[in-house]
């Protein structure tokens, strides 16, 4: 009796800690749309950084289901993004996908950053390519129409997979370039570079599946019907002894 009363509880107490962790491995994953007219990254917890005196709703626009982004017509200003701490950790798979287009863009372009102290991803977009910093670079047609860009690490082995529209264009092993874990979006090279859209944005690390609140609650009240039928049991042998 009491040995099954021990690992009914042990079965409870591993159920509950999947309630209580369930908020920290979503801790890892980002979704941004654009549906309200006027409502910024900012006012929704994403950290605005610049240098100068850029206001973020110069920079930045949420209009038509869009996020605008033109720092071209502010040529004398370095940095202009939008910047997430402790979203990512390499000992886990990590996907990026994007849906963005570039209608302008100077040296750097639109950037998509994810790094920690073992490795750094940072994706830049352009009207006529691409670059992976520290990495690679290549040409493409013409950005101004939307493209999906999609982004996919292996985790401890640092190796990388990028797609454009469904379409493998590089793969590789990713350098170690950072000293610290962040996300980040926008311009984030000195002076103005791009002038673009992006139509929603998802990032996922680590890939843990985290269960729905029904399945948690149908284990739990399983658990504890469990626990009572087993204690319901040892009370009958108890009393046919």
């Amino acid at each position: 009796m009491i040995a099954h009363a021990r690992k009914s509880a042990r079965l409870f107490t591993a159920l509950l800690s999947i309630v209580l962790l369930a908020d920290t491995a979503r801790a890892g994953n980002l979704s941004l749309d654009f549906d309200v007219d006027g409502v910024l990254p900012g006012a929704t917890g994403q950290g605005f950084r610049y240098v100068g005196t850029l206001p973020e709703s110069t920079a930045f626009q949420v209009t038509g289901g869009v996020l605008k982004i033109d720092t071209i017509s502010r040529p004398g200003e370095d940095f202009a993004y939008y910047e997430t701490d402790g979203v990512y950790d390499s000992q886990f798979s990590a996907e990026l996908t994007v849906r963005a287009r570039v209608t302008r863009s100077d040296n750097f372009g639109l950037g998509f950053a994810f790094y920690d102290p073992q490795a750094t991803m940072v994706l830049a977009v352009r009207r006529n390519g691409w670059s992976i910093f520290g990495l690679t670079a290549g040409s493409l047609p013409d950005s101004t129409d939307f493209r999906i860009w999609n982004l996919k690490t292996s985790g401890v082995t640092r190796q990388y997979e990028l797609r454009v529209d469904g379409m493998l264009i590089s793969s590789g092993v990713l350098p170690r370039l950072s000293v610290v874990s962040q996300f980040w979006l926008g311009d984030g090279t000195s002076g103005g570079d791009v002038a673009g859209e992006i139509d929603y944005l998802e990032f996922a690390n680590p890939a843990v599946v985290v269960p729905e609140p029904g399945t948690i609650a149908a284990a739990l009240s399983g658990t504890i019907l469990a626990v009572g039928l087993r204690s319901i049991r040892g009370r009958r042998r108890a009393s046919a002894a």
